[in-house]
C-alpha cells in the first residue's frame, strides 16, 4: 500500500519540512492502532512520517515515544520534533538517511576504488536481491536487474540472470564465492554498470523501475554510492545518531 494519504495531500503534509518532492512512499504497519508510519524518498534522503490523532489525549506522543526509543533509539538527533497540525492529526517526521546527486566522473572514482578486490563472498539475500561482499569490506547491493556472464570473446555467454530460478541464482553466486576472484575493471554507461573479474566472468547491474542498479557500501567513507543511470547517481548516507 503506497499511502491512506492522496499523493498531494502527502506532498502537502511534507511540505512543512522543504524536503523536497516525494519520489517514492509506502505505508506500512501503524506503530499503534490509530499511529500511522509512512516511509517517504524524496532528492533529500528517506525519512519516516509519523501520524497520529490531533486530541488532547497524551497516550499518542508516548506510545509513539515508546515506539521510535525501541526501533530507532540511535536517531534521536534526526526527529524533527516540530509537530505540524494538518488534517486533524500531528505528523513527526525522521530522517533516516541524507543524499546528494553526484557526476558520473565522480562515480567512477568511487568505482575505481573497487579496481584489484578479491571477492570474499557472494549471495542471494532474497528473491534475486544480490550481495557480493569484498576483501575491503566494501559491499556491492543490487535489487535491480542483473546477469553473470562472461567476456574477453564474443558472443558472450550468459551464467545466471535475475530471471533465473532461485536455485540457478544461488549455484552461480556460491561458485562466484568460491573462484575468490577480483576487480579488473568497473564500468558504468547509460543505465548499467559492469564489473569485470579476472576470470573473463563479469557482473552486469540494470535498474528496475524502482530500484537502482547498483549500490555500493563503502564503510571507510561512511556513504553509499547509489547508480540508477548516468543521469541520476547519488551518495546515501545513513544517519545513526552516534
Amino acid at each position: 500500500m503506497n499511502s491512506i494519504y492522496s499523493p498531494a495531500i502527502l506532498q502537502r503534509v511534507v511540505d512543512h519540512w522543504h524536503i523536497g518532492s516525494i519520489e517514492d512512499v509506502m505505508y506500512f504497519e501503524p506503530a499503534h492502532r490509530r499511529i500511522w508510519r509512512h516511509w517517504i524518498e524524496t532528492p533529500q534522503g528517506t525519512f519516516e512520517l509519523y501520524s497520529y490523532p490531533d486530541t488532547a489525549q497524551e497516550i499518542y506522543p508516548a506510545k509513539l515515544e515508546s515506539y521510535l526509543e525501541n526501533r530507532l533509539p540511535k536517531l534521536s538527533q534526526r526527529r524533527h520534533e516540530k509537530r505540524v497540525y494538518s488534517f486533524d492529526r500531528v505528523h513527526v517526521l525522521i530522517q533516516l538517511t541524507q543524499k546528494h546527486s553526484i557526476s558520473p566522473k565522480q562515480a567512477a572514482k568511487d568505482l575505481a576504488l573497487l579496481h584489484t578486490q578479491r571477492i570474499v563472498d557472494a549471495f542471494i539475500v532474497y528473491g534475486s536481491i544480490v550481495q557480493i561482499q569484498l576483501e575491503n569490506r566494501s559491499i556491492l547491493s543490487s535489487y535491480g536487474h542483473w546477469n553473470l556472464q562472461t567476456w574477453g570473446s564474443e558472443p558472450r555467454h550468459i551464467l545466471a540472470q535475475s530471471s533465473d530460478s532461485t536455485e540457478k541464482m544461488e549455484t552461480a553466486m556460491q561458485a562466484l564465492a568460491q573462484e575468490k576472484a577480483h576487480i579488473v575493471d568497473a564500468v558504468q554507461k547509460d543505465t548499467w554498470v559492469e564489473i569485470f573479474l579476472n576470470t573473463g566472468k563479469s557482473l552486469n547491474f540494470t535498474p528496475s523501475e524502482t530500484f537502482a542498479a547498483l549500490e555500493i557500501h563503502i564503510p571507510f567513507r561512511r556513504r553509499d554510492v547509489v547508480i540508477f543511470s548516468e543521469e541520476k547517481i547519488f551518495y546515501s548516507k545513513e544517519f545513526s545518531g552516534e
